[in-house]
């Protein structure tokens, strides 16, 4: 299936189905636009092996990796050093758990090992 989002921007999928919804042009103009498009993509791929599976975390479980509270946890996020996320849904947004480990174990594992000391 290939999908023309204009001259310049196609999108080509295999083993794709795709809904849209069209909205009819004006008087003036005889073409429409697309206003919604779904695209459900099954995809199979096997992990080479050592590979490790994609993991990604939201707030929740930050707050378990540092042990602090929701507003701590919101207040680091926002720092400039913090992972940028990997997606924002509706739910919120969500970082991958091995680049937020690597900012743990780079700027806070100093702070962690401290609290767990007292």
């Amino acid at each position: 299936m290939t999908v023309i989002f204009g001259p310049d921007i196609q999108l080509h999928v295999t083993g794709a189905s795709a809904e849209c919804e069209l909205v009819p042009g004006g008087p003036d103009n005889g073409s429409g636009h697309i206003t919604t498009l779904r695209i459900g993509v099954v995809v199979q791929h096997a992990l080479s092996q050592g590979a490790k599976p994609l993991e990604l975390v939201g707030t929740s479980e930050i707050k378990k990796m540092l042990g602090v509270g929701r507003q701590r946890v919101y207040q680091l996020t926002c720092r400039h050093n913090f992972p940028s996320p990997a997606a924002s849904l509706d739910c919120g947004k969500v970082w991958f758990k091995s680049e937020v480990q690597e900012w743990i174990d780079r700027y806070r594992s100093s702070t962690l090992q401290q609290s767990s000391d007292i």
